[in-house]
């Protein structure tokens, strides 16, 4: 993690439930968690994820459910270089994801976190979802309104259907998505 594009670097956590048929699926977790920081002169977490950098060095963040599940991920804090990244990667995460609670009949959405981590020739990953902008396509690359992404990257389903989440870097030639399927995965055809 490099705190030279921006203040932060944000955590995607992914948590398990199973559903009515006992099948184990996928649900975004990042904000039903407490994160704990090892050392708080290196970095520090708020209650979305979101790290912070302070200093140069490497801490562990701790990441806890009420059920007792946790997890720690390492992270390097590198100071700013100066120079302007050359991007080779971009990516979009989740990758995939289905949110199944999504209901427009029972005006239910979902939210789901979406990063955009970009990496550069040395090797070095940055969080580009607060940099960049992150669009929402059809599958015809055409804009939708089936959901909505707000300037920290918090994704929010609406309706049925498919929806592309897009981000890129123009002056690299670099685009990245992520297909959601929201709800039953079918649009609904609107009323003329």
């Amino acid at each position: 993690m490099e705190n030279s594009l921006n203040g932060g670097f944000q955590l995607l956590v992914d948590g398990n439930y199973k559903d009515s048929t006992g099948a184990t699926l996928k649900i975004d977790a990042t904000r039903l968690v407490s994160y704990r920081v090892e050392d708080e002169t290196i970095l520090e977490a708020n209650n979305a994820g979101l790290l912070s950098p302070k200093a140069s060095g490497t801490t562990k963040v701790f990441v806890k459910h009420d059920n007792g599940t946790e997890q720690e991920v390492t992270v390097s804090v590198i100071a700013p270089t100066g120079t302007t990244p050359v991007f080779t990667n971009l990516q979009v995460l989740p990758a995939a994801r289905t949110l199944r609670f999504v209901d427009p009949v029972a005006k239910a959405d979902q939210l789901q976190q979406v990063v955009v981590y970009g990496t550069d020739s040395a090797g070095v990953v940055h969080d580009l979802t607060r940099s960049l902008a992150i669009k929402l396509q059809d599958d015809q690359g055409n804009v939708t309104s089936g959901g909505s992404v707000d300037a920290n990257g918090l994704f929010r389903g609406v309706v049925n259907g498919k929806i592309w989440v897009v981000s890129r870097i123009t002056s690299a030639g670099l685009v990245a998505g992520a297909e959601f399927v929201l709800g039953t995965g079918v649009a609904t055809p609107v009323d003329p």
